[in-house]
């Protein structure tokens, strides 16, 4: 199927959403910040990206910015994840598909990954 990145620092919520897409049937890349998920976008040209707002080193902002401003991953689909309060006007600002407001439900995020992945 199709390779999703999440880009996630909390390990307990990165191996949730890995579980999740693996169950759908997807090849996963992970990165622990926004750093390690510009390089890991970068040799892998995910299908669909998975992304927090709050990381260290280099914020989910930056790595929208990165990915919008790339000829080979401008078009990649995004979910944008955070529980900061303005997050979802971020989200809005780099044109991701989708926004969860953490904490989310695992339903909604499996049904935001089968929205742009095939099935």
């Amino acid at each position: 199927m199709a390779t999703v990145l999440i880009i996630e620092d909390m390990d307990d919520l990165r191996i949730m959403m890995r579980r999740i897409c693996e169950v759908l049937g997807h090849e996963v890349v992970e990165a622990r910040n926004g750093d390690e998920g510009i390089t890991v976008a970068q040799a892998n040209r995910p299908a669909l990206v998975i992304v927090d707002l709050a990381m260290p080193f280099v914020s989910g902002a930056a790595v929208m910015e990165f990915l919008r401003g790339s000829d080979t991953l401008k078009q990649t689909p995004v979910i944008f994840v955070s529980a900061l309060p303005n997050a979802d006007e971020v989200a809005r600002q780099y044109n991701a598909e989708v926004f969860l407001r953490k904490p989310f439900v695992p339903d909604a995020l499996r049904q935001a990954i089968a929205r742009f992945t095939l099935q």
